[in-house]
């Protein structure tokens, strides 16, 4: 069965793009056919990240009918890219249908890949939480700023009031050593489950690096540069850690699979 992953963040600029695409590159490379759906609903830039020009988006999809693998295109390194469409207004609100929609036209894909990375939009949003919530893994990215903190909290409670996600994987990145990445996860770690009936998983992390910056500057992914072995190393581990983590078993519409009817928490 297909596996997927949906990286998500409470606020914008954690890097959560940057390790959607680069986990999806590597997955891709190293372990099966991915798909890299660009989720980022309304600010989508994954397609620009991966200097692709795609001539069809998920907009075709939810507006025109068109079917799914018509919109698939090809990045690189064999990468496909689901894009969505930057600056579309109709694609910020989507309401639950349209939402549910574009999940069951990804479900028509599970004989098209092994792997499906989704890139969400930041913030708890409801649709943002239904296409993580669809996912296997709920991977949350933090980083060391306060406010960071805080809006990564958010976004776990509302996975877990929403649709009663008690699985969550931690991301930390922007680290400048290893101990500083675990130190931070214990502290937020600590956070959460002072308040939440969860699990909360570290995921390992991926370093404060110049080659990332570089690479957004560029549009070459750090996954595709040779020179770039240390960053790799970091994708390789964290990939490792997010597909032996615990399964989200939310009550909700999923990818690749049936959804019994959706339990909400109520705090």
């Amino acid at each position: 069965m297909s596996k997927s992953i949906a990286i998500t963040s409470g606020k914008g600029g954690a890097g959560k793009t940057s390790l959607a695409i680069n986990l999806a590159l590597r997955l891709n490379e190293k372990r099966g056919k991915a798909i890299f759906l660009d989720a980022d609903f309304g600010m989508a830039n994954g397609h620009i990240l991966l200097k692709s020009r795609p001539t069809l988006d998920i907009m075709d999809v939810l507006v025109d009918g068109v079917p799914v693998r018509d919109v698939l295109h090809l990045g690189p390194k064999g990468l496909r890219l689901l894009a969505g469409r930057t600056g579309a207004t109709e694609l910020l609100n989507l309401d639950d249908s349209k939402t549910e929609a574009l999940i069951q036209a990804i479900n028509t894909l599970e004989d098209e890949c092994d792997y499906l990375v989704v890139d969400t939009s930041a913030g708890a949003e409801s649709n943002t939480l239904a296409c993580a919530a669809a996912a296997d893994h709920f991977v949350v990215v933090l980083v060391g700023q306060a406010t960071g903190f805080v809006d990564a909290y958010a976004m776990i409670k509302g996975g877990f009031k929403q649709h009663g996600i008690t699985n969550f994987s931690v991301v930390v990145n922007m680290a400048e050593s290893k101990e500083e990445a675990q130190s931070l996860f214990e502290t937020f770690k600590k956070t959460v489950l002072r308040f939440m009936p969860v699990q909360v998983d570290y995921c390992g992390y991926l370093p404060y690096s110049r080659a990332f910056y570089n690479a957004a500057v560029s549009c070459h992914p750090v996954a595709t540069q040779p020179a770039c072995q240390v960053e790799q190393t970091a994708l390789d581990n964290i990939a490792d850690r997010i597909l032996k983590s615990p399964l989200n078993r939310a009550m909700a519409q999923r990818y690749f699979q049936d959804a019994p009817q959706q339990n909400v928490i109520n705090l």
